[in-house]
């Protein structure tokens, strides 16, 4: 088994598929790979309507994804939309009947899967837990009391539940798709996930926002749990319904204008034209003021739908909004967030690789699954493990190619040797006064810049480093990266470490391709 986590999580939006790719590494999380294919197959409920185009779109991520990584994809986190959701919370007693009375994974276990076997009706199917809580001997807590010595052990487990029709039909496409379903989640509560929601919730409430194309779906947490959600019909393209049907323009296009309304005053929006399209019959050029004009109304009218959905939960106390989904990326919601009836803020999502409002859920899954897992201690991962192992032993041996092929070829001999202090400096002041001392300044020195420059002063030496090797590499320094020169490596016993503007102690000497 591979120590490497690999996981994709699929959403099936209103008009694409969405894939992302995470791998977990010593608990960090890397996006590996996202997908997004165009789809018409949901309505505006959410509904699918068209399975045969959720397939085809569905294969067409996969495939992507799999050419770009080297590995097969058989397994899928499934998120499943927020549609006439119902929560209920079981308290199970658990007996434990062996002799020692400690807690098992297997009691905990037992516990939990007796909890979800409840029904509430025939509407309804069981998604996911929104929270587990254990009590032993009358003390509660939320962590594992794995081991625990107890003559009382109970399980308060909140469960989850949405429209049984609507889940059947997302995972029959997935299935379809030849794929395996690792776990189901409810749209709202991984986005609580990813947003801190769910964990925040215990100071205040939080209202949750995802704005999608055709509708908006509100969620309400509040004690660390999903209490409950409901959904308004129109999304982002109802801002701009009206010059959509004038131009007869597509939905892209119609996105993208939107990212060009920078003020939320109509009368600060200046006459320039910000698109211009040609057709056989008509010329067609659109301003910012004429954009402004039309769209900034109905984002009014959309933020006081949304206040008054919400006004009987704001009078109650302390609640804040949070905004997300694709359509958090409309720039001028910054502006307008004073007109909601609570604070309300922008997520913005910080992911490397998933930096986009749309991709919210599919991150969130992945946390949610985690979670859960603490529990049903699930090994199955979504890549083919075989493939995935051969993966990473052939990026292994290239990446030892590539260290001997740098050492044989491209290290220089240096004169003198290098010198370096137990700091980290990051700057040519913070360099100067770790005192890095002593390297030799080849032909080429000239063209590094004044960062690595402080590793010219001379002195004596703090650390006794014999035989160095100095490297060098193209590197961009300067705020925001405008400066090109060269960074400095040299090669101890210890290891490696970089002198230009960065040194390491001896006990953490690094280099990388």
């Amino acid at each position: 088994m591979s120590k490497k986590r690999v996981y994709a999580a699929i959403e099936i939006a209103d008009q694409e598929i969405r894939l992302i790719v995470l791998e977990i590494f010593e608990a960090r999380y890397n996006v590996l790979r996202t997908e997004r294919v165009a789809c018409s197959g949901v309505d505006k409920n959410q509904k699918i309507v068209d399975e045969s185009a959720i397939v085809t779109a569905i294969r067409q991520a996969i495939t992507n994804a799999q050419a770009a990584l080297g590995y097969r994809i058989e397994r899928v986190l499934l998120a499943v939309p927020s549609v006439n959701v119902m929560r209920s919370s079981q308290k199970v007693r658990v007996q434990i009947e062996d002799g020692t009375k400690n807690i098992r994974l297997f009691h905990i276990q037992q516990g939990y899967k007796n909890a979800i076997q409840k029904r509430l009706n025939e509407d309804v199917e069981f998604v996911n837990a929104n929270k587990v809580t254990y009590e032993v001997n009358g003390t509660v807590s939320q962590k594992l009391p794995l081991n625990q010595e107890c003559e009382d052990f109970m399980m308060d487990v909140d469960l989850l539940y949405a429209d049984k029709e609507t889940i059947y039909s997302y995972a029959r496409c997935v299935e379809q798709a030849n794929l395996e379903i690792l776990d189901l989640c409810l749209d709202s509560f991984a986005i609580g996930q990813e947003t801190a929601a769910l964990a925040q919730s215990t100071e205040r409430v939080t209202i949750q926002i995802d704005l999608e194309q055709n509708h908006s779906t509100l969620a309400l947490f509040s004690t660390g749990r999903l209490m409950t959600c409901t959904t308004l019909d129109f999304g982002y393209l109802w801002f701009i319904e009206d010059i959509q049907k004038k131009y007869k323009l597509s939905d892209e296009v119609c996105y993208r204008l939107l990212q060009n309304i920078f003020s939320g005053q109509e009368d600060e929006n200046s006459d320039v034209i910000i698109y211009i399209e040609q057709r056989e019959d008509m010329r067609i050029e659109i301003t910012a003021n004429e954009l402004a004009k039309a769209c900034l109304p109905r984002i009014r009218q959309w933020i006081a739908a949304v206040n008054d959905a919400c006004l009987p939960i704001v009078r109650q106390g302390k609640s804040r909004y949070v905004i997300t989904g694709q359509g958090s990326n409309i720039p001028v919601l910054k502006d307008l967030d004073k007109s909601f009836n609570a604070s309300a803020m922008i997520y913005q999502e910080q992911a490397i690789g998933a930096r986009d409002g749309a991709f919210v859920c599919g991150l969130g899954m992945a946390y949610a699954w985690q979670d859960i897992n603490r529990i049903h201690h699930d090994d199955r991962i979504s890549a083919n493990n075989n493939e995935l192992v051969k993966k990473c032993s052939s990026s292994l041996a290239i990446r030892e190619m590539q260290i001997k092929t740098t050492m044989r070829y491209h290290l220089m001999p240096s004169g003198r040797p290098v010198v370096g202090t137990m700091t980290t400096p990051r700057s040519e002041a913070a360099c100067r006064a770790a005192r890095v001392r002593g390297v030799t300044c080849p032909s080429w020195f000239s063209r590094v810049p004044s960062r690595s420059r402080a590793a010219r002063r001379t002195g004596g030496n703090v650390c006794d480093i014999k035989t160095p090797f100095i490297n060098r590499a193209p590197r961009r320094f300067g705020p925001g990266g405008g400066r090109t020169g060269y960074c400095l490596y040299f090669i101890t016993p210890a290891g490696f470490a970089q002198v230009d503007g960065m040194c390491y102690n001896n006990a953490s000497f690094h280099y990388k391709i």
